[in-house]
């Protein structure tokens, strides 16, 4: 939020791993609603999200834990990094992780963060 009480709006940028996962869950309805939260808070404050360990940009936005119908229990992860001008955000990937492992460490997919 700015000093004036608005919010600043960031444009993000689709990286190529980012788009394939986003294929693998675009139109389950839970993930598109889940999804809309997670990039709403990566464009107006992605500096709330965590620092990925041993990186100085790379970011990662977690979901709660969804249950679907079928039982099954998942956290959807962004991977993103905001640019030095502070207006733009990559998106690096994205993912849906089952329950036994939305709590592992986080580690820099990409390994030049």
């Amino acid at each position: 939020m700015n000093m004036d009480g608005t919010c600043k709006y960031r444009t993000l940028w689709e990286g190529e791993t980012f788009k394939a996962g986003l294929a693998e869950i675009v139109g389950f309805q839970t993930w598109d609603m889940v999804l809309s939260g997670l990039v709403w808070g990566i464009v107006t404050n992605p500096c709330q999200y965590d620092l990925v360990p041993d990186t100085q940009r790379l970011r990662i936005a977690k979901s709660h834990p969804v249950q679907f119908e079928d039982g099954t229990v998942a956290t959807l992860r962004i991977w993103f990094a905001p640019r030095d001008n502070d207006d733009e955000v990559d998106l690096k990937a994205i993912e849906a992780t089952p329950e036994e492992n939305m709590f592992d460490d986080a580690e820099d997919p990409f390994g030049d963060q």
